[in-house]
């Protein structure tokens, strides 16, 4: 069997859940001011494959977690595309998929068959990447003269600052306690809806 190193040696490495958590977690704490034209600068890599390697416990490299955003970028796109201009669709962190009632789902699905895949299949940690991809996304899609999102984040965690631009996102908390602490934590209930035009 491969050790560790071996095993990033040969660039061949299987992600888990728990470490594509890990990673997009390192990559949201250097999400602000560490990103030129989307792409993490050098120093940025440096700090993240540090804090990825020690908590996966794997030596990775910078390549490594290239390649990783290489494919958490597509399969967040994959769905980004398909329900940006959607009503009436929610994505649950506790199920982590959308969702949405029977006659939706009839609709989109009926426009766009694609999009019934995503009934079913799980789309782990959106809300991050949503955060972390969706301005790039949107930009790249300039050909669209209006971009809208109507898809609606249920979160079941502590209130999180997303960092989205205020002038283009509304948004309301609405928890289901009084303040909590460290204990209640998942009890917290937070939804919000985007809705963008243009730039996110």
């Amino acid at each position: 069997m491969d050790t560790p190193i071996e095993q990033v040696k040969r660039d061949v490495i299987k992600w888990t859940e728990e470490m594509d958590r890990i990673f997009i977690d390192a990559m949201l704490e250097h999400v602000n001011g560490d990103r030129i034209d989307g792409t993490f600068t050098s120093t940025a890599y440096k700090d993240i494959v540090v804090i990825c390697s020690e908590k996966i416990e794997i030596p990775l490299t910078k390549d490594n977690l290239k390649n990783k955003i290489k494919t958490l970028k597509s399969h967040f796109n994959s769905s980004y595309d398909l329900f940006k201009n959607a009503s009436g669709v929610q994505w649950h962190a506790e199920s982590r998929r959308f969702e949405a009632e029977e006659a939706v789902w009839k609709q989109l699905i009926d426009a766009n068959p694609s999009i019934k895949k995503w009934r079913y299949t799980p789309a782990p940690h959106y809300e991050k990447l949503l955060e972390l991809f969706a301005h790039d996304r949107a930009n790249g899609q300039r050909a669209s003269a209006t971009v809208e999102r109507n898809v609606e984040v249920i979160l079941k965690e502590e209130q999180r600052d997303f960092g989205l631009d205020d002038e283009h996102e509304n948004f309301e908390v609405i928890p289901d306690s009084p303040p909590f602490d460290d204990r209640s934590r998942n009890r917290k209930l937070a939804s919000f809806e985007i809705n963008a035009k243009g730039v996110f």
